[in-house]
């Protein structure tokens, strides 16, 4: 048997120690390296029809996914379930752990095929098509609008024609009044903009977003020229619903037609007088010769107000005819204003109403001029920064004229010149 002393014994446990510290430190070394690169899972799932991307995968700890749903023809996306939720997409998650992740999916409603109906304004001269279950009507500012009944993501696809005086290009108009508004602004962003033409006439189309309040939309502007009438034919809907309807947009762009002007038939010797002269009912172009001021305004001025109504909202009456307006632009600083809406209304509101009510439609008052002898004016005195206010009444027609400056050294130009000269031009439209 052998024996061993004590000092050999000693040294047996020594490395016997060293040995299994060594062994330890490889396993503490092997969990450290381990735990630095914990791996996790994802999964995914759908309900409905579509994707999701990624699908799957396996992923570091810590590290951030975007996961986007995208849905079959036909279908779109509703909402996030399992370790995600809401209705956000794409998503971001970021991995600490297995992850499971369903996206839901529902069917979209069907875009319906659309049939299209001619809408024919004799008053202001024009026609449109547009789809047959669109809701059409006037607005504050707009001679005609349209829209969808249907929303699409949360909004309705809409639109309008406007009609205003411009002696000047499209091209020009362009150039001075749209482009320097899409660049100057940070809420609208530009497209694309595109030449074409629309009746007959050279057009501008402009396609841009526009953010305010929150909310984008995306528009489609086009812009023609025609009987010094500056047309404008105005569509939106959100971004994420621009491609279900701009060929629909663009229909309707195409179908516009400024209608021609028909001179109004001279009495016979034969016809029976009418017992209470009346203007003939103005076109759009005519409306525009009569307010156009630009021979008694000074060269810095330049078109661009026009608006819609009707008489009731103006005169308290029962009467729903609509007005047409026009105004003059502002002028260089310090700038001054001119604004001109004209409205025309039957015999009997003609006979009803004066010009002390219809001045009483904006809550004012004031004193009578003098702009001829077929005609009455009332006019304010300065209200204010230059505010002052002018009505004249011409057999059936009403006419107000309203101005401010934006600085007291602004030329002065006194209100009443203008009303003679619009007399003097509705007199050759009497019956």
């Amino acid at each position: 048997m052998v024996s061993y002393g004590l000092q050999a014994i000693k040294e047996y446990i020594m490395k016997l120690t060293k040995v299994a510290a060594i062994a330890l430190l490889s396993i503490v070394l092997a969990s450290t390296i381990a735990c630095g690169t914990k791996s996790y899972q994802l999964y995914t799932s759908v309900s409905g029809q579509g994707v999701v991307s990624p699908s799957s995968g396996t992923y570091e700890d810590g590290e951030l996914v975007v996961i986007d749903a995208i849905p079959a023809s036909g279908w779109e996306f509703d909402y996030w379930d399992g370790d995600v939720s809401g209705n956000d997409n794409p998503v971001s998650i970021r991995i600490h752990s297995n992850k499971n992740i369903e996206a839901h999916f529902t069917e979209a409603e069907p875009t319906p095929v659309l049939g299209f109906v001619t809408y024919t304004d004799n008053t202001n001269g024009f026609s449109i098509s547009v789809p047959d279950s669109w809701e059409t009507g006037t607005g504050e500012h707009l001679i005609f609008i349209f829209s969808s009944p249907s929303k699409c993501e949360g909004g309705y696809p809409s639109g309008g024609v406007t009609a205003s005086y411009e002696d000047t290009s499209v091209q020009t108009y362009y150039s001075e009044v749209v482009e320097p508004s899409i660049e100057d602004y940070d809420e609208y962003e530009l497209i694309s903009k595109e030449n074409l033409t629309i009746d007959g006439v050279t057009a501008i189309k402009v396609i841009y977003t526009y953010a305010a309040d929150g909310d984008t939309l995306q528009i489609m502007d086009c812009f023609l020229v025609r009987q010094q009438t500056l047309w404008r034919i105005i569509a939106q809907s959100v971004p994420a619903c621009w491609n279900t309807y701009e060929s629909t947009f663009n229909t309707m762009v195409s179908s516009f037609q400024v209608l021609d002007v028909v001179p109004s038939p001279t009495p016979s010797s034969t016809s029976k007088p009418t017992p209470t002269p009346e203007i003939s009912k103005l076109k759009l172009a005519d409306a525009s010769t009569v307010l156009n001021l630009s021979s008694e305004l000074p060269s810095t001025f330049r078109s661009s107000y026009n608006s819609t109504a009707t008489v009731s909202e103006l005169l308290g009456t029962g009467s729903g005819s609509e007005y047409l307006s026009r105004g003059t632009a502002l002028g260089t600083p310090p700038w001054y204003q001119i604004q001109c809406i004209l409205w025309i209304v039957d015999t009997n509101t003609a006979q009803q109403v004066s010009v002390e009510a219809a001045l009483g439609g904006y809550g004012l008052t004031g004193d009578r001029v003098d702009v001829g002898n077929d005609a009455t004016a009332i006019k304010t005195g300065e209200l204010g920064s230059g505010v002052e206010f002018l009505i004249l009444k011409y057999q059936n027609v009403f006419v107000m004229i309203n101005s401010f400056y934006s600085h007291p050294q602004s030329e002065y130009i006194p209100l009443i010149p203008l009303a003679l000269a619009m007399v003097e031009r509705l007199e050759a439209y009497t019956n």
